[in-house]
């Protein structure tokens, strides 16, 4: 791992922050992994976080199964882990404290079993969901990741008990983080911009079956490959990182138990006709906090200012640097004589918690602008934090999300700052989106 995270994260001017979920030792490596060192070596902080040990996998490179391997198996695979996250360039990795499940012998390989089966006893399958949520909620909250890759809710062609769990929990910890109200003890609250899941495309395979027959070479990839239900319909985002394939590999490699680097599967084409055939690695949108046009080529699309470095959110309200980024903005702004207004703003909801700023607007220009409560204002503006990026980053006009009641005016004031609009409505409220809007594509994913 990278020892250290980047300089002055989680504020203002901190990198972007991935977090990944995985069920056990290797699935890092196998899936997203060359996304990850991609994203590390520009400089986002990578969290990967892995819910079991892997105890009851098995041994399958032959070189591995030595003398005391098997009974030391789940020590063996969480230092496996440490190496292959080291050379992905995972900032941190953590662990969410569950036994793997193991794996049910099913009627048709890979498809689960027929009936529901007993787990055991302190495994990630087994365990309460709300138990299991809070652990990941508490990570959430403590790394504040902008994004989060878990799993597919539609695993039909691999039903593994931890992978199904990585979705259940994963989704049901993503909705959770950024509610106050939900496990208060697990720390403040933070709610993530964007979810993703990850997934293997049947259009990969057919590139690398067809990659195998223009070498002359026999596909480790049966009929049955092809005959599994697959997603690619459903992607919406394809990330390039064929200069990152080798790092996958090595990834792979450092699983010495778990991966034969004779296999077929994983290694049979050289690196470079593979990376050649298909370069990307594919995801689906799951949900978003911000505007983005499908489809993507980043999993970081609406959250990168211009220059490729993180684009401002409700998560910087009030800071020192968000609140000198805005008032430099507003000197640029024209005077407009006769339109003014001392406001307090209210933000709720936020990653951060309640954010509230005194705003003091004469003649169209900012002459205030503080945390905290403003005394005697003129009204009250006041919204959810969710509302409050789209205006911000003009998803939303003020004046809809006001006849909607998503905005709340309170005041005698309400009546002229409406009146007025626009001018009143920009340099009130649209004063923040000058310090703060980042560029939209339209047709946004909501």
């Amino acid at each position: 791992m990278i020892d250290a995270a980047p300089a002055g994260a989680p504020g203002g001017d901190a990198p972007l922050r991935l977090l990944t979920v995985h069920a056990h030792p290797d699935d890092e490596s196998s899936k997203g992994a060359a996304t990850v060192a991609r994203y590390t070596d520009e400089g986002v902080r990578a969290v990967l976080v892995c819910c079991t040990g892997g105890e009851e996998g098995d041994i399958l490179n032959p070189a591995a199964d030595l003398p005391g391997v098997r009974e030391r198996l789940a020590e063996v695979r969480r230092a496996e882990l440490e190496r292959a996250a080291a050379i992905i360039g995972y900032h941190e990795v953590l662990w969410l404290g569950y036994r793997d499940s193991g794996y049910p012998e099913a009627p048709e390989v890979h498809d689960g079993p027929a009936e529901p089966v007993e787990l055991p006893a302190g495994s990630f399958g087994a365990a309460p969901l709300e138990e299991a949520t809070e652990r990941l909620v508490a990570i959430l909250r403590a790394e504040r990741p902008h994004v989060v890759v878990i799993y597919p809710d539609d695993q039909q062609g691999y039903r593994h008990p931890d992978h199904l769990r990585v979705h259940e929990v994963g989704l049901a910890a993503y909705e959770a983080a950024g509610d106050p109200l939900a496990f208060p003890a697990a720390g403040a609250p933070w709610r993530p911009t964007k979810l993703y899941y990850s997934l293997w495309s049947k259009a990969r395979m057919l590139a690398f079956h067809a990659a195998f027959g223009e070498l002359g070479l026999q596909s480790p990839y049966e009929e049955w490959w092809f005959e599994r239900p697959w997603q690619d319909h459903r992607i919406t985002t394809r990330i390039e990182v064929a200069k990152w394939y080798d790092r996958r590999c090595d990834a792979l490699l450092a699983h010495e138990t778990q991966v034969d680097p004779d296999s077929p599967f994983w290694f049979g084409l050289p690196r470079d006709v593979a990376a050649a055939a298909y370069p990307c690695e594919d995801y689906i949108l799951a949900s978003a906090d911000v505007a983005t046009e499908l489809p993507e080529d980043d999993l970081f699309a609406g959250l990168r200012a211009p220059g490729g470095s993180r684009a401002p959110g409700v998560e910087d309200f009030g800071s020192e640097g968000w609140l000198a980024g805005v008032r430099a903005a507003a000197e640029a702004l024209p005077a407009v004589p006769g339109c003014g207004v001392r406001a307090r703003l209210e933000v709720s909801g936020g990653p951060g918690g309640p954010c509230r700023l005194g705003v003091v607007v004469v003649d169209g220009r900012l002459v205030e602008l503080s945390p905290g409560r403003l005394a005697d204002p003129d009204c009250t503006v006041s919204c959810g934090a969710a509302d409050a990026q789209a205006i911000l980053s003009g998803e939303l006009d003020p004046a809809v999300a006001y006849m909607q009641g998503r905005l709340k005016i309170d005041g005698a004031y309400e009546r002229v700052l409406f009146g007025l609009r626009p001018l009143i409505a920009r340099d009130a409220f649209g004063v923040f989106a000058a310090g703060v809007r980042a560029p939209t594509s339209g047709g946004g994913h909501r």
